[in-house]
């Protein structure tokens, strides 16, 4: 009776988060029976715990003294959650954690983003099935971002005192059109004085310090990185008198970068290439040899520069959070748009050339 009490007893302690401990159970979308996890601050990446899957789930114990953002990591997922004392439920495939009252308010901003993506799926699904043309597709999925961003912001709002608040203004700066430098270190006047000190705010700050030195207007930045051929080679190696460049950062990863490539630069390539307008690609954000795939399978006609390994020391230089970014270039140097695509980019390429849909 004794070893019966006993092993009861034991049992309850395996599975049961007692004071300033916590129990993370995370519910994978597939096994991955014997990968490494780990589960880090969301906002400084230092380790908090490390676990190994068992089927199609991972288990975390540890203890915090206070609540914390985190991120767990391992076989291709990264999954937001609140750590802080009790027995935490997250599921990777609605993204929704349970069990403690910070994740109940976590989850109400990821239900509500998840509403956004199921509708942004049904867009591909119906543009797919041939129920709607690539422009309504479009214009339909615009609105997309702003339900995610509003989403973010009412999430702020709601808890701002708390980390679900820190997460949520981390993601609505990075998400938001518009916001400059200026206008963030504004909103921080009126946030938690905590907010200005997180990594993630501070590394927003320099990423909207270098839009503005490279805004538009401005004169481009050079760096340098290998051709296909792995020969060292520059960005104003393409900048030449008399001609302008286009400039696509870009990954192969990117399925917005690849229809961005398919469906405007190669028409825009056929029509202007050697008629003054020089095409560079800038690869970034991904593995050499993924970049050599990708340019071999989408045939791309026009130089592209490449790191020997990830990095995103060009896109820092730029201040570009978000891919595909397109940048235009006048003969000396100086940049003439930037962020612009799809039917945007190709009326102010042909206003360029002197050429109008009119």
């Amino acid at each position: 009776m004794k070893k019966y009490l006993f092993t009861i007893l034991m049992t309850a302690l395996a599975v049961t988060a007692w004071a300033g401990d916590y129990v993370l159970t995370v519910k994978l979308d597939a096994p991955a029976n014997g990968e490494s996890f780990r589960l880090v601050n969301y906002d400084t990446g230092d380790t908090l715990a490390l676990a190994t899957a068992v089927q199609d789930k991972v288990v975390f114990r540890g203890s915090v003294a206070q609540p914390v953002m985190a991120r767990v990591i391992g076989a291709g997922h990264k999954l937001d959650v609140v750590v802080e004392t009790g027995n935490i439920n997250l599921d990777a495939e609605s993204e929704i954690a349970t069990g403690t009252a910070l994740n109940s308010s976590y989850s109400e901003i990821i239900k509500e983003i998840n509403i956004a993506v199921e509708k942004y799926r049904q867009i591909e699904q119906k543009l797919n099935a041939g129920e709607i043309d690539e422009q309504t597709a479009q214009m339909d999925a615009m609105l997309i971002p702003h339900m995610i961003v509003n989403a973010l912001d009412n999430g702020y709002e709601r808890n701002k005192d708390n980390v679900v608040g820190q997460w949520a203004f981390c993601n609505y700066i990075s998400m938001s059109d518009g916001i400059d430098y200026y206008e963030l270190t504004e909103m921080l006047k009126n946030a938690p004085a905590s907010y200005a000190s997180l990594q993630r705010v501070q590394k927003t700050l320099q990423a909207l310090r270098a839009v503005e030195e490279t805004a538009e207007g401005k004169q481009f930045t050079d760096f340098a990185m290998t051709d296909t051929k792995g020969k060292v080679t520059r960005l104003s190696d393409y900048v030449k008198p008399g001609q302008y460049t286009l400039v696509d950062f870009w990954a192969s990863w990117c399925g917005p970068c690849r229809r961005e490539i398919k469906n405007t630069l190669k028409p825009l390539y056929e029509k202007y290439n050697g008629k003054g307008l020089q095409f560079v690609g800038v690869a970034v954000w991904d593995e050499p040899e993924d970049t050599d795939m990708a340019i071999e399978q989408m045939k791309l006609p026009w130089p592209v520069m490449k790191n020997n390994q990830n990095s995103s020391a060009e896109t820092e230089i730029y201040g570009i959070q978000g891919i595909p970014h397109i940048m235009v270039l006048d003969g000396t140097g100086k940049i003439l748009s930037r962020g612009l695509q799809g039917e945007d980019l190709v009326n102010y390429i042909d206003s360029l050339f002197g050429n109008t849909n009119e």
